[in-house]
């Protein structure tokens, strides 16, 4: 028998798939469809979307996402990590109040 620590994951996991499997594979499948005339649930499949991606100034676009997504990480790294040792290096009534000002803002 399951405990019911088990059940509760159970709730999160329905989330997930309503709110992001499902959502993700909408826009997979209308990447591969394609409405020229731009009528209501006509649409046709095609691989022309992928062809135009390949154009050099989508893959510049998405060379410089990647490029400022591995900016953001690092900046966040590097404020993260020393901040994550001064929060441990304090006695923990004032662990307990820096973590909440740290997940107020979010």
């Amino acid at each position: 028998m399951k405990s019911f620590k088990e059940y509760i994951a159970y709730p999160y996991g329905l989330w997930m798939l309503i709110f992001i499997a499902v959502p993700l594979l909408v826009v997979v499948w209308f990447s591969f469809l394609s409405n020229p005339d731009f009528k209501a649930g006509v649409y046709t499949f095609t691989l022309d979307n992928y062809q135009e991606f390949m154009d050099p100034v989508y893959l510049e676009l998405l060379y410089r996402s990647f490029l400022y997504a591995v900016i953001a990480t690092v900046i966040c790294f590097i404020i993260a990590y020393p901040l994550g040792n001064l929060i441990v290096s304090l006695p923990g009534h004032r662990q307990n109040l820096m973590i909440v000002l740290m997940i107020i803002p979010m």
